[in-house]
């Protein structure tokens, strides 16, 4: 696909692991719902193992390790290949049958030094932190501070999961319009503050001297169920459909630029710095907000499995963090989205001079 039509079909691909994260919350959920606590979680995990050994047949089974292996030929994918590769085919149709030519794919170092890889691998660091920081504690918080059932904070934490998938397909389409990325990017994280800003005054008047964010709003305590549940979906939109964007789009964008001239060996390459990037920022921000929520039963002593012992968490600082993190997942594409706003200017100068 090429870079006019990547970001919807990409924006589409993406929502797998959002479903999975659906389909797995959903298990755990139905599990609780069914059964005894104490053998819930042992049930959903037996159960989410089978589904891993099956998909992992099904992988060995039917998945062509190579696009070589695919039986038929698609254009766009002779294009895509690297001289060396052509002239293995042409050498193949030859008669030339000697000793196979392997592409050579981008080294390390080199694939850092293509332009967009750091501001997008340091951005997606940060979002993807923020993200899965959202994704893991959530079902914990609506149990702790809302005082929700395990099975149906389950069935709440899916909504940002659904959120997401929508605004991996929206951000893709639009910015498949635009022919830009990261204005696409920057433009939903900051509405999701003004949308967060807008329904805080609404439902919050007395709160309005906080820190006003997507993040904050949905944490915030007092909110209904309605209301938890709309910010759920607006967060995951708004927070998630850029970080799914970065991750398939924009990662391929970049392992295809032209500066690498046609080596599609590289995208792999370069898709593995961004996803790996942001694991190593996730990993880090994990940490971080079990130690600022620093959870205690109170009061201090009393045994966990009495109904007068309550757990507290201290949720500010974690807010903070996250807040954050998103701040500077904006600033990381500064320099970026200035060229690309200046590249969309031009170019209606452009089209104004034609018309």
């Amino acid at each position: 696909f090429d870079q006019s039509e990547r970001g919807a079909v990409l924006g589409v691909w993406s929502g797998n692991a959002c479903l999975g994260n659906i389909v797995g919350t959903a298990l755990v959920a139905v599990m609780f719902a069914l059964f005894d606590d104490k053998v819930a979680w042992k049930l959903a995990l037996i159960v989410a193992a089978g589904l891993v050994a099956f998909h992992g047949l099904l992988v060995h089974f039917l998945l062509f390790p190579d696009p070589k292996d695919v039986p038929y030929r698609h254009e766009a994918l002779e294009d895509a290949k690297p001289e060396v590769a052509k002239a293995k085919d042409d050498s193949v149709e030859g008669g030339d049958l000697g000793e196979e030519v392997k592409p050579k794919g981008i080294g390390f170092f080199e694939a850092w030094c293509i332009p967009g890889v750091l501001p997008y691998s340091m951005s997606y660091a940060c979002l993807k932190s923020v993200n899965y920081a959202l994704f893991f504690w959530i079902p914990f918080y609506l149990t702790v501070s809302l005082h929700m059932e395990n099975s149906q904070a389950g069935s709440f934490s899916m909504l940002y999961d659904v959120g997401q998938i929508f605004g991996g397909f929206v951000g893709g389409i639009v910015s498949d319009r635009m022919g830009v990325r990261s204005p696409v990017v920057v433009t939903m994280l900051l509405f999701s503050w003004y949308d967060a800003s807008f329904s805080f005054v609404l439902a919050f008047k007395n709160l309005i001297h906080l820190v006003v964010s997507s993040i904050t709003l949905y944490f915030m305590d007092g909110a209904s169920y309605n209301m938890t549940a709309l910010l759920l979906l607006s967060s995951g939109f708004m927070l998630g459909g850029p970080a799914n964007l970065i991750s398939t789009a924009i990662s391929a964008d970049l392992g295809t630029h032209e500066s690498i001239k046609g080596n599609a060996e590289a995208l792999a390459t370069v898709t593995g710095i961004i996803d790996g990037t942001g694991s190593i920022g996730a990993a880090l921000v994990q940490y971080l907000v079990g130690y600022l929520a620093n959870c205690q039963y109170e009061p201090k002593g009393c045994d966990p499995k009495s109904p007068h012992c309550v757990q507290v968490c201290s949720w500010g600082p974690v807010f903070v963090l996250l807040e954050v993190g998103t701040i500077l997942s904006c600033v990381c594409l500064a320099q970026l989205l200035y060229h690309e706003l200046l590249l969309i200017r031009s170019r209606q100068r452009y089209c104004a001079r034609e018309n």
